[in-house]
């Protein structure tokens, strides 16, 4: 990202190495008008009230108030854009805990990429309501903060839990709806959601088990189905997928995990949202994650699917990856959308993202395509063309 420096004629601004402080060597100075391309954000040696340095190419580091500041109604348009704005509202201390240390905050890399802290900020919801089912290998919620945020379980192995430790379904839970209440580590997605978790599998999944799981979800309300695992095309499964659909429950599946082309299931059927998976390269740029995301005709979206936060079985946090963290974390965002606009379903949400407008593509492509679908969505852009309006 290149800045351009603002400094006052005859006064210049210092390169500091080493370390983003006033006593960190300088052994240059830039005067105003000079440009530097920035890598990255970080927390340094407060100047003037600001502790918010730039971290350049060749590794060394400028106080952040030395640059031009953002226009009038400015848009981040990228990652660094996007964490600069994040840091700097103060009002967010509780989720970047003052640091520009991804690994210190209680949301992830994504939250501040598609700018879900926003919507909890303008939007004033996090996902208030909405029932949200997630089907996967079970959940462990004693331990985590996914605590208090489960509204309904149910196992169709032998209990909810057992030998097989659920981790995988605690962490895609957690990427939808962790509260940061219990352990107070992280946040999901859509953290005011009502969530309902159904074990599907232990060691692997079975058509009646998943049917069955659906058929509960349908009965507890829910409003979204988050499906982040893979099974053969089946006709009783496509006929519970398409109940949903007709009854305005929106079904969100995961792409698949290997790159083969090959049409994967719950995510292939027409009626189902099929996520695939995008992460930040070193350089803070989308890049389409192709070693771990399926490629084909029925890909809708991708959401981030490389060590995304979220909760472990444990006090300890974890790390999300691949498809089923896409999965999971546009089920959130789904929520999210929903809670402002209950009225919407699959079949109205298609047709928005088809103006293509409320998405961004990757590889900038005008139409869908197979290794992005109509790209990532961004929520913001998607609740104003829904007319919903910022609570003041």
């Amino acid at each position: 990202m290149i800045l351009t420096v603002n400094t006052p004629a005859n006064i210049y601004l210092n390169i500091r190495t080493g370390k983003p402080s006033t006593e960190s060597p300088t052994f240059m100075s830039l005067k105003g008008g000079a440009k530097v391309d920035v890598v990255d954000v970080v927390i340094g040696l407060p100047i003037e009230g600001s502790d918010i340095w730039y971290k350049c190419k060749d590794g060394n580091f400028y106080w952040s108030g030395g640059f031009d500041a953002p226009p009038q109604g400015f848009t981040a348009q990228n990652y660094i854009e996007k964490k600069i704005e994040f840091l700097a509202d103060k009002t967010q201390k509780d989720l970047h805990c003052n640091s520009a240390d991804e690994n210190k905050w209680k949301v992830s890399w994504g939250h501040v990429d598609m700018e879900i802290w926003k919507i909890w900020r303008d939007h004033k919801t996090k996902g208030d309501g909405v029932k949200v089912a997630v089907i996967d290998d079970g959940v462990h919620f004693q331990n985590n903060d996914l605590l208090g945020n489960i509204k309904g379980s149910a196992s169709f192995i032998n209990n909810i839990l057992d030998d097989n430790d659920p981790f995988h379904g605690t962490m895609s839970a957690g990427l939808v709806a962790a509260n940061c209440q219990n352990t107070k580590t992280v946040y999901g997605v859509a953290p005011g959601c009502d969530l309902f978790v159904y074990r599907a599998a232990s060691v692997g999944y079975s058509i009646d088990r998943v049917c069955a799981s659906i058929q509960k979800a349908v009965a507890d309300g829910a409003k979204i189905i988050s499906m982040s695992f893979f099974i053969p095309d089946d006709p009783t499964l496509k006929s519970w997928i398409e109940f949903c659909n007709d009854n305005g429950i929106i079904m969100i599946a995961a792409a698949g995990d290997i790159n083969t082309g090959t049409k994967m299931y719950p995510a292939s059927y027409d009626q189902c949202l099929s996520i695939g998976g995008y992460y930040l390269s070193n350089e803070k740029t989308r890049l389409i994650n192709k070693a771990q995301s399926n490629s084909n005709d029925s890909l809708t979206l991708l959401g981030p699917s490389k060590d995304v936060l979220t909760t472990s079985p444990t006090s300890a946090v974890a790390y999300h990856q691949a498809t089923s963290c896409a999965c999971a974390f546009m089920a959130g965002l789904i929520a999210l959308i929903v809670s402002k606009a209950p009225s919407t379903n699959y079949s109205k949400l298609i047709e928005t993202l088809n103006l293509n407008t409320a998405t961004e593509s990757i590889e900038k492509n005008t139409l869908r395509s197979n290794d992005e679908g109509y790209g990532i969505i961004s929520p913001l852009k998607f609740l104003t063309q829904l007319n919903i309006p910022k609570i003041k």
